[in-house]
């Protein structure tokens, strides 16, 4: 019985041309298309606003919580502050205050964590930047958090001086701002300084260093005459930054002489 299967064309013959679709029917795909992409993005964008409603909404509701003064009432702004991170999680706000609301609940690893996302999220560097990169800093070199573990590529001598610059012209006046750079500048003379290889500090850097210093010994005295329970711990701290701003100055005059 003969196969009704079309015979297989010759080697070396040409492949026959698919039959073209009308243009008609064409056209009309395209509009198809075209509709459908529209919808689509009318859909996403009803969806991001209506996302970012959400979002404010928790952030505000967290806000307003994160006033309180009980670990019960600033467990809820967390809450807020990680349903809106949910919501929208490459907005940087809600990790900031998250990050502000976990210090105040001494969970200081987690905050560490929250201000990294805050620093990662941040495009321009302006306040929100430079206090989260502050609260980093306090973390891993005053908290006794480990840089390795955190993951942090800038935590050597070069980038942490450009850093602290940075920080202190962003934030102006603001003590940990200063403590900052004047840890930072005082290099080798601040005896806890775990970030690596620390360079030379020129004179000038010493003297910033140690002016630094004199204005983190007057809030830390400051802080003590508010605070009762901590007065004590509060007048040792500046009784500390005192020193470190006298051996920063004596090493600049030194660096003189020589």
């Amino acid at each position: 019985m003969a196969s009704s299967s079309p015979a297989a064309a010759p080697a070396g013959a040409p492949h026959p041309k698919p039959k073209g679709r009308a243009p008609s029917t064409e056209a009309a795909e395209t509009a198809q298309t075209r509709l459908l992409a529209a919808q689509l993005n009318r859909t996403l964008e009803a969806k991001g606003q209506l996302e970012g409603t959400e979002y404010k909404r928790l952030c505000a509701e967290g806000l307003q919580l994160s006033y309180g003064e009980s670990a019960a009432t600033l467990e809820q702004a967390e809450g807020k502050f990680r349903a809106a991170i949910a919501c929208c999680p490459r907005r940087r706000d809600a990790h900031s205050m998250l990050g502000q609301v976990l210090e105040r609940l001494n969970r200081r690893e987690d905050a560490c964590v929250s201000f990294l996302r805050t620093l990662d999220l941040s495009i321009a560097h302006d306040l929100v930047w430079a206090k989260a990169a502050t609260s980093v800093f306090e973390h891993l070199q005053l908290g006794g958090g480990s840089p390795a573990k955190q993951g942090v590529s800038w935590w050597n001598d070069r980038a942490l001086k450009d850093l602290s610059a940075e920080v202190e012209s962003v934030i102006g006046d603001d003590w940990q701002a200063t403590r900052f750079r004047a840890i930072i500048l005082s290099g080798s003379i601040y005896p806890w300084a775990d970030w690596g290889a620390i360079g030379d500090r020129s004179a000038d850097e010493l003297r910033s260093a140690a002016a630094g210093f004199q204005v983190v010994a007057r809030q830390q005295m400051q802080l003590a005459t508010t605070s009762m329970q901590y007065a004590d711990a509060f007048r040792e701290s500046a009784r500390h930054y005192v020193q470190l701003g006298v051996t920063a100055r004596l090493r600049a005059d030194e660096l003189d002489r020589a």
